[in-house]
């Protein structure tokens, strides 16, 4: 299987990866580097039968992730970093930028984000020396075109009524999101840009999930959010309930912004995150839950011990971080329903470097509450990925 995305005609921004591509791919080019030693010469073999996904991935180790390690790291390797977190390992760098919302546009460096930020424009942070902007260039436009294997999920466009709130209907972006809204209080900024507030989630009769929702102007250029506000939002939300998104804020800095321009919104995934009528009548779980046994079995207990204080409801920013609230209701649709918000924190191609873990590991620097010792973060780990290795298989 190919490495997941490619950049569809209308250039909409958000794909997934497909499974453990990116580690066939790491390691094809660790196959590759070991035969040739040629690879600082100008470029890497461009011959006839060069595989052109390696090549491109070669140009990115040799060329570009020196560069963006040493002026980048900084501000975007940790997930929900601010400006988002496009260098963070998942499970690493190339694979996040190849995916992160129009940073990379295979083969055209003049739309990708990457490089607009690399000449200085639209980023007020580290600027590279046009040199290192070069093979910025060249790494993106090497990078050849990709089948999705699914398609990003974008609104329609819409012009935001000033000063009232917003409902956008969300149902027809997918089976199962009946019900489903966001809603959101628009201002104009008086420095130019558009000041979005109370942004929330309404979930619908299945319960939603949601992962990176991403506002984009158009004035009518397209912009997407130039700090990318929401990208850290992997969220499931009960049927019925109302999750406040991130901080519940969006600036929309752009001085061309007027009341006239129009909105969309993508999301990177958007799903039923609890229970999907089945065609016999019954029920299936949603949000991408498939082995509720084995997670009240190895997960619940640890969850619950370590985590329900905070996020099933007595810290409602916790909360909507990561919902939990179903994880002591012990009935079988209770156990279905935790399930399914649970399994949002698996990366299902390296389930020991789940984000979830992350969080809480011996020495841990992102600010989270709780820190295990040694001995408790290993038992912790290993009960969770007794369960979320069946979610993978």
């Amino acid at each position: 299987m190919r490495f997941c995305v490619s950049r569809p005609a209308n250039r909409s921004p958000l794909h997934r990866t497909g499974p453990r591509t990116a580690m066939s791919v790491a390691l094809a080019v660790l196959a590759v580097a070991g035969c040739d030693g040629r690879f600082y010469g100008t470029a890497p073999d461009s011959g006839a039968d060069a595989d052109p996904l390696i090549a491109a991935r070669l140009l990115y180790d040799r060329d570009v992730l020196p560069i963006l390690s040493a002026n980048c790291t900084a501000c975007h390797a940790a997930v929900g970093a601010v400006g988002g977190g496009f260098m963070a390992p998942n499970p690493d760098s190339y694979a996040t930028m190849i995916t992160w919302p129009n940073l990379v546009f295979p083969g055209d460096a003049d739309s990708s984000r990457i490089f607009s930020y690399a000449r200085g424009g639209e980023h007020s942070g580290t600027q590279l020396t046009p040199d290192q902007g070069e093979l910025v260039r060249r790494w993106v436009e090497a990078e050849p075109p990709r089948a999705p294997v699914a398609p990003p999920t974008e609104t329609t466009r819409f012009r935001p009524q000033l000063g009232v709130t917003n409902t956008i209907d969300l149902a027809s972006l997918g089976d199962g999101l009946d019900g489903t809204t966001m809603t959101f209080d628009a201002d104009l900024l008086a420095g130019g840009g558009l000041y979005l507030k109370f942004v929330k989630l309404h979930a619908g009769t299945n319960g939603t999930h949601v992962v990176h929702p991403l506002f984009q102007t158009y004035c009518p250029t397209p912009l997407p959010d130039p700090v990318d506000s929401l990208s850290a939002i992997d969220l499931v939300v009960n049927a019925g309930d109302v999750a406040t998104l991130g901080a519940g804020t969006v600036v929309l800095a752009n001085a061309n912004i007027s009341a006239d321009c129009e909105l969309s919104v993508h999301f990177k995934t958007i799903e039923p995150g609890a229970f999907i009528a089945s065609p016999d009548g019954g029920l299936v779980i949603g949000g991408g839950c498939t082995n509720v046994a084995a997670f009240t079995a190895n997960a619940q207990d640890p969850f619950s011990n370590r985590c329900a204080s905070c996020h099933a409801g007595g810290n409602m920013t916790a909360k909507n971080a990561f919902d939990l609230s179903a994880i002591n209701d012990l009935s079988a649709d209770g156990q279905a329903a935790a399930c399914a918000q649970a399994v949002s924190t698996i990366n299902r191609t390296d389930e020991v470097n789940s984000r979830l873990f992350q969080r809480v590991e011996p020495g841990q620097a992102t600010g989270h509450p709780l820190t295990l010792n040694n001995a408790d973060f290993t038992a912790f780990r290993d009960a969770i990925v007794s369960w979320a290795t069946s979610e993978s298989d």
